[in-house]
């Protein structure tokens, strides 16, 4: 265990949406942290405490450790006081948690595809990295060029392990153009997903858009259709409570075409092969 300090500390990337899903939960608790660039100066005591080799990696003020972006949030919540991202309705809880488990899983894909496939985006990103990666040596703009390039020769064949192949990158791109259209119409009456402050949701779908926003593609595909998203996602860098959450009557217009088209029938879907097994499972008798 790591020897308490007085606040929590955040060990990630920019270019992380998990490591920014948390960033943006503690800047809307207004809870102090220390952001630590993950980069060859710490891979150390990265290895050290890491359990897993993803990140986020969050130091709390205790010693202890977290990786898993959703359990770190769950945790802090159920620990602090202050505004609740939490709705008292049970509908909308649950809405809220669906929309996070959405947005850690489906949104990701639709992030992930387009950051890989498309070679500016594959280039700028290997940049983003190889330069965070040197962070602090001298060396940085020397071996930068290499490093970006090895960064992109490593992660482009990954892209099978997320479902970006040749049948399903057409379906991922028609699902992401759909999904901005409807968010922008979702946020041209609301600053956030159920009303007017963040729900676990919010922070679950923001981080993969904010990834998206971040890399050339979906970038210019957001910027030039969806206004409303663009705002939504530089709101959500520095959220804030702006009211109360909203009513489900008021809420359905816009979420429910969500939940039909791209949960129920892009997500779902695409997971049947894998969920329906442990489905069987649970529902057979013995």
């Amino acid at each position: 265990m790591l020897e308490g300090t007085s606040q929590f500390r955040l060990l990630g990337l920019e270019a992380s949406p998990y490591t920014m899903k948390v960033q943006s939960y503690f800047k809307f608790k207004d809870i102090p942290f220390e952001w630590i660039t993950r980069s060859l100066a710490n891979e150390k005591l990265f290895q050290k405490y890491a359990k897993i080799q993803l990140i986020p990696l969050v130091f709390f003020p205790s010693g202890e450790t977290m990786q898993d972006s959703t359990l770190i949030i769950e945790r802090i919540e159920r620990e602090t006081g202050g505004t609740s991202i939490h709705p008292e309705d049970k509908t909308l809880w649950f809405l809220s948690c669906l929309f996070e488990e959405f947005g850690d899983e489906w949104c990701n894909k639709l992030m992930f595809f387009q950051r890989w496939f498309y070679a500016a985006d594959a280039k700028a990103t290997g940049a983003r990295l190889a330069h965070d990666r040197l962070e602090g040596k001298w060396y940085r703009s020397i071996v930068k060029p290499a490093v970006a390039h090895l960064m992109v020769k490593r992660q482009v064949p990954r892209l099978v392990y997320s479902g970006g192949n040749d049948t399903n990158i057409p379906q991922l791109k028609q699902s992401f153009e759909n999904l901005v259209a409807i968010l922008e119409m979702h946020f041209r009456e609301r600053p956030y997903l159920l009303g007017g402050r963040p729900c676990f949701g919010d922070f679950g779908l923001w981080c993969n858009l904010y990834e998206a926003w971040t890399d050339p593609t979906a970038k210019s595909y957001i910027e030039n259709n969806a206004p409303h998203l663009v705002l939504y996602i530089q709101r959500m860098l520095t959220p804030s409570d702006q009211g109360p959450f909203e009513a489900l009557d008021a809420l359905a217009p816009t979420l429910t075409p969500i939940l039909k088209q791209e949960w129920l029938h892009a997500f779902c879907h695409g997971c049947r092969p894998i969920i329906r097994p442990f489905i069987l499972a649970r529902v057979r008798p013995g």
